[in-house]
């Protein structure tokens, strides 16, 4: 765990909160262009990369940026499951 101060843990709550709330509405859209499943997909890998990251960081710069990309694959992973699992199932 980095050694981190009262500053940098501030960072660490408000890249995490910065990136989901101003990439909410983006996420939305995407979802609505590229398909609400895919960007569900993406979100969730991308907030799984990215927490494998937190733990591995080893400063707290590199938590902090990994924090920040943990906020934008949680917008997306957010704003997608509620019509996801609305959406009609089409079997082939």
């Amino acid at each position: 765990m980095p050694n981190i101060g009262v500053s940098e843990l501030e960072w660490v709550v408000t890249a995490y909160a910065l990136t989901f709330a101003v990439l909410l509405l983006t996420g939305g859209k995407l979802g609505d262009l590229l398909g609400r499943r895919l960007i569900f997909t993406i979100g969730l890998v991308v907030f799984t990369a990215s927490s494998l990251a937190c733990g591995l960081s080893s400063s707290a710069t590199e938590l902090i940026a990994a924090r920040a990309v943990q906020g934008v694959g949680l917008q997306a992973t957010s704003v997608t499951p509620t019509s996801v699992k609305n959406e009609p199932c089409h079997s082939s």
